[in-house]
């Protein structure tokens, strides 16, 4: 109840979700004392997290020691993991006032809200990617390891990424 709330979108007086957004006037008092320093602690579990990433992404890309849909289907984590940490930014600099917004609404909020969800949705179907993948890997048992077949991860990535927009927009506005 604290972090998510409807708002009517001033562009299309549609409803919308507003997730991953505090408003910190909501929190109690007690909270509210303390906020800047969950924020901060927040802003430092995602410079980790980069940090983290980045390290991630140079050691698959230097090991080759998985098959290459494999490690692509892994790398999409990689991949969508930043954007959705940075744009956490902008949404604290407003819920802590250094950036005015006009009300929950803004166009801003929503969309990257709407962008937040859809890579969160794609984050959260990682294990499903990875058993499509694997199930690829079984079917051509024979001649997976020798022909790339780049299509596979290709498919598995596409798919998941117009599942993940379709959901995410039905999720923030309806």
């Amino acid at each position: 109840q604290m972090s998510s709330f409807l708002a009517m979108s001033r562009g299309t007086n549609k409803t919308v979700w507003i997730p991953f957004f505090i408003r910190s006037e909501r929190l109690p008092e007690d909270v509210q004392e303390v906020y800047g320093a969950f924020v901060a602690c927040e802003v430092l579990g995602h410079i980790f997290s980069l940090i983290a990433c980045i390290f991630g992404m140079t050691v698959f890309y230097r090991t080759r020691a998985l098959h290459f849909n494999l490690t692509q289907t892994i790398l999409n984590a990689f991949y969508v993991g930043p954007p959705y940490i940075l744009l956490r930014i902008p949404l604290i600099l407003m819920e802590t006032g250094i950036i005015e917004y006009e009300s929950i609404a803004d166009d801003v909020i929503v969309i990257i809200s709407l962008i937040r969800m859809w890579l969160f949705v794609d984050l959260y179907h990682f294990e499903v990617n990875i058993a499509v993948e694997r199930f690829f890997a079984l079917i051509y048992v024979k001649t997976y390891e020798k022909i790339p077949r780049i299509y596979v991860s290709a498919i598995i990535l596409l798919v998941n990424a117009a599942f993940s927009m379709i959901v995410a927009y039905l999720l923030i506005y309806s």
